[in-house]
Order: C-alpha cells, then structure tokens, then sequence
C-alpha cells in the first residue's frame, strides 16, 4: 500500500487562547517562534511543557508521487490532505479520495515513552482505533533550533506511522505545537515528496 498524507502524517495543539494585555508562554527552542534570542529554558521545563494529552486540531499537507514504474511513461499525481480537528479529506489531481471524521491522539510521558490513539470512522461503518505506544526525544540542532523525533510502530494505516521521524518544532507554547516535516522515498519507481504540518492542542 502506498502511502498517503492520511497514513503518515504527524502532530499538534490548539490556539492558545491570550489577552491582549498578556504574552503568551513561547519556548525559544526555534528561531521561527522566537523573536528574543536571548530567552531561554531549562531541559527539564521544556519537558515538563511536552508532558500531558496532546490532540490533533489542524493539519495540512502535500504530497507529489511520479511514477515512472511503466517504461517510457511518466504519471504525476498531487495529493492534498487537510484537517480540521473533526474532518479529513484527501484528494488527488483534485478528486476527492478519501474522506472520514475522527480524532487523533498522543500521550507524551515523561520517561521518554508515549501512547497513540487513531479514531476515525469512514461512511457508516464501524469506527476503526489503532492504539499502541512508542517513544520520543529532543533532537537540538543548536541553540535556537530543535526537532522532537518520534518513533510510532504499526503500519500505514496509522496517521503518524515512522520510526525515527524527525520533526520541527515551528512552533510551541505551554497549550499548542506546530510540527513540520518533509522527507522524500522511493519505492519501485514512485518518487513522492511529502510536506506536512501537523497542528496539536494540549487537553490535559
């Protein structure tokens, strides 16, 4: 099975919800969501900010998949997926390919683990839930730039399917983290690019 945007995407938190009268808690650990350089923040209220129920509210992404498995034809599709913390939909070449309603899920804890749920139901069948755990870190490029890398098992069914999957904090508050990632593979001749971001609200 291919992979589409739905089956591996990842992550992110809701608007923080701020006065105008109030700054909004930003850690600098990115210099696209930090204006003062010179903020900074310890390992361990970086982690303590992570920890708790994250759910998915919005996301976006795009996908290009040339396929040049047949000799002497070359076949280009783009795939856009977007959600809005209730409805996916996926189309291709602008046909809509895949749409369902649902939720997804992450549970970071602090000991470096994390637990996933994947809820989502298609028409009027039954609701189909992956559930299981995997494991996350920190990845510190340098002073102002680092990734979170996550490695969730299963297969592409799974929305945030990857082992090892590198992603950018773009943004991140004390209730919402915005999460880029873009990676290219390869396989019997399809080339795809993909180009994600994932939006999570913290509920708990």
């Amino acid at each position: 099975m291919k992979k589409r945007i739905l089956l591996f995407a990842l992550a992110a938190m809701a608007v923080a919800m701020t006065d105008s009268c109030k700054k909004e808690s930003v850690d600098p650990i990115n210099a696209l969501s930090v204006k003062d350089s010179d903020m900074t923040i310890s390992p361990s209220s970086r982690d303590k900010k992570l920890v708790g129920i994250w759910r998915m509210s919005k996301f976006s992404g795009l996908a290009i998949e040339i396929d040049a498995t047949i000799p002497g034809k070359v076949t280009t599709t783009k795939v856009i997926a977007t959600f809005d913390g209730t409805t996916f939909i996926e189309t291709a070449n602008n046909t809509i390919t895949f749409m369902a309603t649902g939720y997804y899920e992450l549970i970071f804890n602090n000991n470096g683990t994390l637990n996933y749920t994947q809820n989502y139901v298609v028409n009027n069948y039954p609701p189909f839930i992956l559930s299981g755990t995997g494991t996350w870190s920190w990845l510190d490029i340098d002073k102002h730039d680092t990734e979170i890398v996550m490695s969730i098992p299963g297969d592409y069914n799974n929305l945030l399917y990857g082992i090892n999957q590198p992603y950018i904090i773009d943004h991140f508050s004390s209730n919402e983290i915005v999460l880029k990632t873009s990676y290219v593979t390869v396989v019997d001749k399809v080339t795809s690019t993909y180009n994600n971001t994932s939006t999570f609200t913290k509920i708990k």
